[in-house]
């Protein structure tokens, strides 16, 4: 016996080993769909209803694994393990995101695989190259196409695995020259629909529609292998269950770098070991789905029957055939109507019990919220709720860590592919922007991680976390905690887009508040006095402000603040400090250094007012010395006047403010540590 014909007995005995299982899973797919059928109507004509309540249910969970895997905005995390690779952690995984997200077809394939995987227990994704397309493609298989031997326990250990594929013969013709099928004609024939089955096989063939024929002519049913080696490496071998002696291609070694069977398992539960004893919620809520369409089906029969009733006469007899039950019609006996007993049960109230037994078994997110009633019929309490919401939450956290393990192998197996075959093409859009990532990214080892939560994601309650961190950090200043980081999350989460226009890094935004004051500076030179906008940083602006000052006493740069604009440089300070101290939470955080600025500020006028007064009074003692020489004669003083001393003149003029650009005189000083010395009026200027 060949080696390929033992390869088929095998596949065949691994089919006959689960036959059980396939009877399920074909039992699940029809109860979801068109539902189960009453087995025995009590009248023709009776309601056979169905009440999708596996189907419901299922479509709320599909919403919560979409949003796990594609609410972040990155599907996954990269770490590297060469410090030379730190540096391109986040554009790899920009790259990885665009190829993955946008440029394959994983969006449709993995919400296909979410879908197998509620309905089955487990569902199947395949990463591949698509040579035809020159890109990163996915796979959704359902698992009734996927075969294993019976003691499987891991797929990426399995002896071997089997992917049942489905193709049109036009398909498989065109792809034959990039994936070498084989093209005879003869076949080709003997492969598609049912084909004509080599005889040799007749007492060994398992017959299963989809599986080993199809009644489609033009469909064509092939068994691409992926056989473990005794060295551990996986040969891929390619035939029709029809014709298992002949291969539809040649054996050849996986070529993918990654030397792993490509093809990923998404369980619905962890069990066992055992590779089919994952459940899927048709099977968890078989039994309240099957009580609840009995429930509705019973309503309708007893709806039937008292809508239509049972009449009785009171003497005579009358023909029933003959008898026209509508409205003003005459009678020629009397008839009574016999009166139905009251239904034994409300059968709403049980169609709602079962569907709340199937949501409690199967622990879907919002169980328990919306009912607010308990069993007793009393609202259920705030603490009640509550701990319903944490319990259920916990069923949330488990579905996660079971599915961000196999997320993670088919990134880990997308990631390989990619290096392996797009490594040429390294240009991807990022936030709107066109941005090429470097040869050297790819050199390097990493360690990748679904962004998706561990205890689940959701947006909503990923923003809460990251409000209730920035409240806690506002409330108790703590500089270790980097607030800016909290605020581009928070945005990231409500929309990733908008980043570029509401966001701005901390190190840019503080240069634009620099180069503000700096322009704000340059304007009240002129004298005019600038608003305090309620986005200014004002220890910033009070820093720059005051740099600019000390900077101008220095007469070389030939930049001085007149006497008359230093009161407009000093009330600037001030307003910025009035508004800083406006605002409770900036003053938690800059107190210190507000007040160092307000006690500067307060000095320096103090000062200037100082040599303002000081001034004052030697403008009138000058003013006082004039009147006295009025009474003076031209040669010599007045009577009683005083003698002025030999050799002395007149007295000074009040001195005029220096002219700008002018080195300023002596001023009042500053105390330690306050602002710069500046001009004041009564500097004696330069002879």
């Amino acid at each position: 016996m060949s080696e390929d014909n033992e390869l088929y007995e095998s596949v065949v005995e691994d089919l006959r080993d689960r036959q059980a299982w396939e009877a399920r899973q074909i039992l699940w797919t029809r109860m979801r769909n068109q539902g189960v059928k009453r087995m025995r109507k009590p009248w023709a004509g009776a309601a056979d209803m169905h009440v999708p309540i596996g189907d419901t249910i299922i479509n709320k969970l599909k919403a919560y694994y979409v949003q796990w895997i594609f609410g972040p905005e990155l599907l996954a995390s990269f770490y590297s393990l060469d410090d030379q690779g730190d540096s391109y952690t986040d554009s790899v995984a920009q790259w990885f995101d665009y190829q993955v997200r946008e440029c394959s077809n994983f969006p449709n394939a993995a919400i296909y695989a979410i879908d197998n995987l509620l309905q089955n227990g487990m569902g199947f994704l395949k990463p591949y190259w698509d040579s035809n397309k020159g890109r990163l493609a996915f796979a959704s298989i359902h698992p009734y196409f996927v075969i294993v031997p019976p003691w499987t326990q891991e797929l990426a250990d399995a002896d071997r695995v089997v992917h049942v594929m489905h193709m049109s013969e036009d398909d498989y013709v065109r792809s034959a020259e990039a994936r070498g099928y084989n093209t005879d004609e003869t076949f080709v024939e003997s492969i598609k629909g049912e084909g004509k089955p080599d005889q040799k096989y007749e007492q060994q063939r398992y017959v299963a529609e989809g599986l080993s024929y199809t009644r489609l002519k033009d469909l064509i049913i092939l068994w691409e292998v992926y056989v473990r080696g005794s060295d551990g490496q996986i040969t891929v071998e390619t035939f029709s269950p029809l014709q298992p002696d002949e291969p539809a291609r040649s054996p050849f070694k996986l070529p993918y770098q990654h030397k792993q069977i490509p093809i990923v398992q998404l369980p619905y539960e962890l069990l066992d070991p055992s590779f089919y004893s994952s459940r899927g919620v048709m099977e968890l809520v078989q039994m309240y789905e099957a009580s609840a369409c009995k429930m509705w089906n019973e309503k309708l029969d007893f709806m039937s029957i008292a809508n239509r009733p049972v009449l009785s006469t009171q003497g005579g007899s009358i023909n029933a055939q003959n008898i026209r039950w509508e409205p003003g019609a005459v009678y020629d006996s009397v008839l009574q109507l016999v009166q139905q007993p009251p239904p034994p049960v409300d059968f709403d109230q049980e169609i709602q019990s079962n569907r709340s037994f199937a949501e409690q078994r199967v622990g879907i997110p919002d169980f328990g919220i919306g009912d607010q009633a308990d069993s007793q019929g009393q609202n259920k309490t705030a603490t009640e709720t509550n701990a319903i919401t944490q319990v259920m939450q916990q069923s949330n956290d488990l579905r996660a860590r079971v599915t961000k393990n196999s997320v993670t192998l088919v990134f880990e197996q997308a990631w390989s592919i990619l290096r392996q075959y797009k490594k040429d093409d390294l240009d991807y859009f990022w936030r709107n922007e066109r941005i090429t990532l470097e040869d050297a990214a790819l050199d390097n080892a990493y360690v990748l991680r679904p962004n998706g939560s561990v205890d689940g994601y959701s947006r909503e309650k990923e923003t809460q976390k990251l409000m209730q961190l920035r409240q806690m950090a506002a409330a108790s200043p703590a500089p270790w905690i980097k607030l800016w980081e909290i605020d581009r999350k928070i945005i990231e989460l409500v929309d990733a887009q908008w980043i570029d226009q509401v966001y701005q890094e901390p190190q840019d935004a503080q240069a634009d508040q620099q180069f503000q004051q700096a322009i704000e500076n340059s304007v009240m030179i002129d004298g005019f006095l600038p608003p305090v906008l309620p986005t200014d940083d004002h220890v910033t602006h009070l820093t720059i402000m005051e740099g600019f000052i000390g900077w101008t006493q220095t007469p070389s740069n030939g930049v001085q603040i007149g006497q008359t604009v230093m009161p407009t440089f000093l009330q600037h300070g001030m307003n910025h400090v009035e508004a800083a101290r406006a605002d409770p939470a900036y003053m938690k955080q800059y107190g210190p250094q507000i007040a160092q600025f307000a006690n500067k500020i307060a000095a320096t006028q103090k000062q200037m007012q100082q040599a303002q007064a000081a001034q004052q009074q030697a403008a009138q003692h000058a003013q006082t010395a004039m009147g006295n020489l009025r009474g003076m004669t031209p040669g010599g003083p007045a009577n009683g006047a005083p003698q002025m001393p030999p050799g002395a003149g007149a007295p000074a003029a009040p001195p005029s403010p220096p002219t700008p650009g002018m080195p300023a005189g002596n001023g009042p000083q500053m105390p330690p540590g306050g602002l710069p010395q500046n001009p004041v009026n009564g500097s004696v200027p330069h002879p």
